[in-house]
């Protein structure tokens, strides 16, 4: 239910503070073997959680502080990028 309402706040927010006057250079194409680079962390979790698990290093505690800290950040910014877009 949430979904339709932050896909329209970013499609909102994207419009008033985008710059369509200019066309944005990314530089040269980039091979297609970089862009496939992405596909190593999901290689790496794979390999590194059930060893993590084992440890002990992936306690519950420690989730809670990372999933607290990026929620935060991740609303603040979310509140920054609207609040410039209300005064855009």
């Amino acid at each position: 239910l949430e979904l339709p309402v932050m896909l329209a706040l970013f499609l909102w927010i994207m419009r008033r503070l985008g710059r369509r006057d200019t066309h944005e250079s990314f530089g040269v194409p980039v091979p297609v073997w970089q862009h496939a680079l992405f596909l190593i962390a999901p290689l790496i979790v794979v390999l590194l959680a059930p060893v993590g698990w084992a440890q002990g290093w992936g306690a519950l505690e420690a989730n809670w502080v990372v999933a607290g800290l990026t929620c935060v950040l991740s609303v603040g910014w979310l509140g920054w990028l609207t609040f410039r877009a209300i005064r855009a």
